[in-house]
């Protein structure tokens, strides 16, 4: 057997045991956890889920604006994209999620309640047909940010080290 299909292999039996010791002691894997894969595309289809670019929104839905004027475009996902996943769960199963966030006060929006520097908007698919739109006047050209298309996917993870269902097994952490 060739070494990367000994390598594959030695993986399926290692997850498969530890699934198995971890049902045996009441515990499970942790949940499924999404990752995004970022693509550099040039042209990407009306609604593809992106980060950075220009986002395409109805027309009339406005370019969403803070204090100081546009907000900056971050994302948008394409919920079809996230339903087979585990983080689509409590999502609508259709329809667009766009991110947009105020690049002068970024910092102390993260660190606290105030949401005035950023907007999270669901646009139903029936909202009309979408628009690729411009960067309106006035957006800096810090959040003029280029297009990669977001290919989601997902993958079971093992507990930590620390956690309560590694303890029921009775292992000992070893380094190697």
């Amino acid at each position: 057997m060739p070494k990367r299909g000994c390598h594959l292999l030695a993986r399926r039996f290692l997850k498969s045991s530890i699934r198995l010791s971890l049902s045996c002691c009441g515990s499970t894997l942790e949940d499924r956890h999404a990752y995004v894969c970022l693509v550099k595309h040039a042209q990407l289809p009306a609604g593809a889920a992106r980060f950075g670019g220009h986002p395409d929104l109805p027309d009339a839905i406005d370019w969403p604006a803070g204090k100081e004027g546009p907000l900056c475009f971050f994302a948008q996902f394409r919920l079809t994209d996230l339903a087979p996943l585990a983080a689509g769960r409590d999502l609508p199963s259709n329809g667009l999620l766009y991110f947009f966030y105020d690049n002068d006060s970024y910092a102390s929006v993260v660190l606290s309640d105030d949401t005035s520097g950023w907007q999270v908007l669901y646009i139903d698919e029936t909202a009309g047909p979408l628009r690729r739109r411009e960067w309106p006047e006035g957006l800096s050209s810090d959040c003029r940010l280029p297009a990669s298309r977001a290919v989601f996917s997902e993958a079971d993870t093992l507990p930590e080290w620390d956690s309560q269902a590694i303890g029921g097994l009775g292992m000992a952490a070893c380094i190697l």
